[in-house]
């Protein structure tokens, strides 16, 4: 270990500054927990607009364009099992919903068949209508005023009616309560099976609370500064899910490699004020380095022009950020002021599950040393066969349909399904530029051409446009038109405007988020707007149109946010350690690891398999953002940080290092020296058939021919076989040389061969090589001084 880098330096001050450091963060959380608390008024629900896209246009032309037309809208659906809409019970019940509708604040207009007269509005058993009430301003204002329309209509019901309200509004604000709440039941959930298993990894209550608390102060004070980040830019309320599940998982990944370091410290007979600078330095930069790197991989989120995916980047990036400064600054600190009794508070019935020093994962461990390449290709057939899913995936967007069965979007839809198409809820809206006028003949000839197109598809359950309306009826326009199809005809055209925007609705048979419903954009897209002569001169928009957008963008720029990220996270761990076979093997495995991942996703949310025994209902295909954030979240290639000392340590990582090479001698028998063995990734000992020594001091390669390191010491560099000599020992072929035989008390006489290494005992801090005798350095002695012991074992 470099007791002079950065992050050792760091641990020092943290240990003089503790008090501090613990007064700092008890004040910063009761003040971030105050503006925690009022998030949720800041956040916003929408922000899934594709800026540039179709439907983003028709949603701008209709907010600005059309005075009295809006681009969201909720549908109230009244049924009554025995009385037909013609009854006066019947119509006076729904002229009272529409009044109540009417005077909720961000209703612009509602429209029903007491209104139009349309037999659209009717079912065919005449038992149930629907009213559309228009809902004023973008996605965020229209999910606000969703929930009061949800109560405007279901209140002061006549008993015997059913009042059910739907559509994308109603749907996303009640989708966000729903994930609001099961989020917290998953958090309720997880934290106390998060602390099980810390209880049974330490033993103790005090060792397997600290990682807890790390995850939740650095949460509070994440989300106390995401309440300042959505006063100067728009954030989702995604935001707090993805802060809340990255957060608290990071940071108990985090906590767990700190106080597992502090515990191996502490064992070495450190005292706290050294335990903490010697932790800081190993696994204090293994965690920034990790922190770093899934900062990296969720600002790729930034390269996709979607405001709520970004939104969701920003929570995460900050809830890392403040999880890495708590496991640099508050755990240390707690951990300087608790020092051994970090280890109090043990469980009596724990004492027994203890891990052996040989016990389940050493074995593992083993049984694939032995055997490397059979379980490299297992491995490999494992993950590919697991990832063979990710062929068929098809991305599209969540609905009311996949919503738990009861709630009221979902009973809405399953009714305007049944009787009026599942369209409804979702219309296509077409925007067609008509200069001159909509009623120009030139102009009126395109739209009934596309009406004409649009009502021949099967999938089209509804068509309402200009095309619609008597030739005979539009000749002056809206001056002399009969006032029974004045209603009909108001949102078909800006008529205030001059009319040169027409507007074209169409509602498809089945669900907005079905693949029907996608492939019928598609056509209208594709074939039937320039049949009609409207290419370049109408866009497609609506909730299903809006769906595709999203995934188009998403595929455009995924590779490219995959491939940003590898390359910046391979960058870094490239620096960072120095190698460039680490960072690929990271790159492998990650994609391998996202592969297999998104396939069981495919799997699960598109072929449906668990339906039953997870208790979901599947939508037949992931949600679009679903690969997106779970490529993000995913890419960040930190496998080596666990399994690389982040420091060559004699006295911690690298000694065990060394052990492991030694124990892993026992392995390959005679047929050891037919090639050269490296354990962990050269941090440990290299053996070959003849030996010198070369002593690495921090990053410095210091040659040593026999006991020349000796005679060359620098007065700045700790001697090699000091308990201060931290660096790992490689043996390597030296021209001429013999074997060599390790020492110690319990391995005289052992002959080093090439695959054995140094057979290490457990008092193993550091090993030097003085004229052809390999010398193993025991724990120094009382007076501090190290013991050294020559192949004889004589001192």
């Amino acid at each position: 270990m470099q007791t002079r880098s950065w992050f050792a330096r760091l641990g020092r001050l943290v240990v003089r500054r503790r008090w501090r450091i613990i007064a700092a963060w008890t004040l910063l959380l009761p003040v971030a927990g105050i503006f925690a608390a009022q998030l949720p008024s800041r956040l916003a629900f929408g922000g899934f607009e594709v800026p540039g896209s179709q439907s983003a246009a028709v949603e701008r032309d209709l907010a600005e364009r059309f005075p009295r037309q809006v681009p969201e809208s909720a549908v109230i659906v009244v049924r009554h099992p025995r009385l037909t809409v013609e009854k006066p019970a019947f119509a006076a019940e729904v002229d009272g919903i529409a009044a109540r509708l009417r005077a909720v604040p961000g209703v612009a207009a509602v429209v029903s068949w007491r209104m139009t007269r349309s037999p659209s509005f009717v079912s065919p058993d005449r038992h149930t209508t629907y009213l559309v009430a228009g809902l004023t301003g973008g996605q965020n204002e229209s999910m606000t005023t969703a929930p009061k329309v949800v109560v405007a209509a279901s209140s002061a019901v006549t008993p015997g009616f059913e009042v059910a309200t739907g559509g994308a509004a109603a749907m996303w604000e009640r989708f966000d309560k729903i994930g609001k709440v099961d989020l917290e039941r998953a958090e309720r959930v997880s934290l106390p099976i998060s602390l099980l298993a810390l209880l049974l990894a330490f033993g103790g209550l005090i060792a397997a609370g600290l990682p807890i608390m790390l995850a939740l102060a650095a949460l509070v004070v994440g989300m106390g500064g995401l309440y300042f980040l959505a006063g100067v830019t728009d954030l989702n309320i995604f935001a707090t899910n993805t802060a809340s599940i990255i957060g608290i998982g990071v940071g108990i990944d985090y906590a767990l490699f700190i106080v597992t370091r502090f515990r191996e410290e502490l064992r070495r007979g450190h005292p706290s004020a050294e335990a903490v600078p010697r932790t800081m330095a190993s696994a204090g930069r293994a965690i920034a380095l990790s922190g770093a790197t899934v900062i990296v991989a969720l600002a790729g989120m930034f390269l996709v022009d979607i405001q709520a995916m970004r939104s969701m980047a920003v929570g995460a990036m900050l809830a890392v950020a403040l999880v890495v400064l708590a496991a640099l600054t508050l755990l240390p600190a707690v951990l300087a002021v608790i020092g051994p009794r970090v280890d109090h508070l043990r469980l009596p019935w724990l004492r027994t599950m203890r891990p052996r020093r040989e016990g389940f994962w050493h074995w593992w461990a083993m049984a694939v040393m032995r055997r490397p390449w059979a379980f490299l290709l297992a491995s490999l057939v494992i993950l590919v066969v697991l990832s063979a899913p990710v062929a068929a995936m098809r991305l599209g967007q969540t609905g009311a349909g996949s919503m738990p069965r009861g709630e009221e979007p979902r009973v809405a839809l399953e009714r305007l399904a049944a009787s009026f198409g599942a369209g409804v809820v979702g219309p296509i809206e077409i925007i067609v530029d008509t200069p001159g006028g909509a009623t120009a003949s030139a102009n009126l000839g395109r739209i009934r051409r596309l009406t004409e197109l649009l009502r021949a598809d099967t999938a089209v359950a509804q068509v309402t446009s200009l095309g619609s309306i008597p030739p005979n009826a539009l000749a002056d326009g809206m001056a002399r038109l009969d006032p029974a199809l004045r209603p009909m005809m108001a949102g078909l055209a800006n008529w205030d405007r001059g009319a040169d925007l027409a507007r074209v609705t169409v509602i498809s048979r089945d669900r907005p988020e079905s693949r029907t419903a996608e492939d019928l954009v598609g056509r209208v897209r594709d074939r039937y707007l320039p049949a009609a002569g409207l290419a370049g001169h109408a866009r497609v928009g609506g909730t299903t149109a809006l769906d595709l957008d999203i995934t188009a963008q998403l595929f455009r720029r995924l590779p490219l946010i995959v491939v940003a990220v590898l390359a910046l996270s391979f960058l870094l761990l490239a620096c960072a350690f120095r190698s460039l076979l680490l960072p690929l093997k990271a790159v492998a495995m990650n994609l391998l690891s996202v592969g297999a991942a998104l396939g069981v996703l495919v799997a699960l949310f598109q072929w449906g398999w668990g339906e039953r025994l997870l208790g979901f209902t599947s939508e037949q295909q992931p949600g679009a953002a679903h690969p997106a954030v779970s490529v993000l979240c995913a890419l960040r290639p930190v496998h080596g940080l666990r399994g690389v000392p982040p420091q060559p340590d004699a006295g911690g990582v690298s000694a065990q290092w060394v052990q492991r090479a030694g124990r892993r001698s026992r392995l390959g028998g005679d047929r050891s020296h037919h090639h050269r063995g490296r354990a962990g990734h050269g941090d440990g000992v290299r053996g070959v058939r003849g030996w010198s020594a070369r002593l690495v001091q921090g990053d410095r390669l210091r040659p040593g021919r026999g006991g020349a390191h000796r005679r060359h010491h620098r007065p700045d560099r700790p001697r090699a076989g000091r308990h201060e000599a931290h660096g790992r020992l490689e043996l390597v072929a030296a021209e001429g040389a013999g074997p060599l035989v390790a020492g110690g008390p319990a391995g005289a006489g052992r002959t080093l061969s090439a695959r054995t290494g140094v057979r290490a005992e457990p008092c193993l801090t550091a090993a030097g090589v003085t004229k052809g005798r390999v010398i193993l350095l025991d724990d120094p002695d009382p007076r501090g001084q190290s013991v050294g012991r020559d192949a004889s074992g004589r001192p």
